[in-house]
């Protein structure tokens, strides 16, 4: 591992720590070492190993982290006075059930279904456009609700919650479209353009 890299792991701790005030809160040093970085380090640890190792134990390692995602809910929920920070309670047991998730998909356990592929290679649209998405249908439903003086309709849990269902449909459908005609041929070309180049 890179000298930098270990360093940058020991400035993170220490600053986790807080045995000293050498990264001000919201100073370039606390951006730099803040506690967040460590799930980023978690997902490229993850993905060193996946990449590497073949682990036929995905279910152990996907049951170990819901374990652990279990009691940290608990803990959170029932306003347990916890003292680890949540990278440690949620990032590891994520990490873990993420990584025991591809080691699963990876031994071939389990036939993923196709539209789950394609969730899947849309996410990062999906991602980048659901906030938009979602506010805005949310405005425009209600806005509409309003006009026709069904204002208490939205109220009522059930048609909350099937409206809730539609625009998470609808967002994800957007994402899919946009992945697929701007996202993998912009890929694609760009691909080409650097092959030939």
């Amino acid at each position: 591992m890179s000298p930098v890299i270990i360093l940058w792991i020991i400035g993170i701790i220490v600053n986790i720590s807080g045995i000293t005030n050498f990264f001000p809160t919201g100073s370039i040093l606390d951006f730099i070492f803040n506690e967040r970085n460590l799930e980023f380090l978690f997902g490229c640890l993850s993905a060193y190993f996946i990449s590497k190792y073949n682990f036929k134990y995905g279910v152990f390692l996907v049951s170990i982290g819901a374990f652990l995602f279990s009691l940290s809910a608990i803990a959170y929920f029932a306003h347990q006075q916890v003292t680890l920070s949540p990278v440690f309670t949620f990032a590891v047991p994520f990490t873990l059930v993420i990584s025991g998730s591809v080691y699963i998909e990876k031994n071939h356990f389990v036939k993923i279904p196709s539209i789950f592929i394609v969730i899947g290679n849309a996410s990062y649209a999906i991602y980048l456009l659901h906030g938009f998405l979602i506010n805005n249908f949310t405005k425009v439903l209600m806005t509409l609700f309003n006009k026709l003086n069904l204002n208490t309709l939205y109220q009522n849990h059930i048609i909350s919650n099937l409206l809730a269902i539609i625009i998470a449909s609808l967002t994800i459908s957007i994402g899919i479209a946009i992945y697929l005609y701007v996202e993998k041929p912009t890929l694609k070309l760009l691909r080409r353009k650097i092959l030939v180049a």
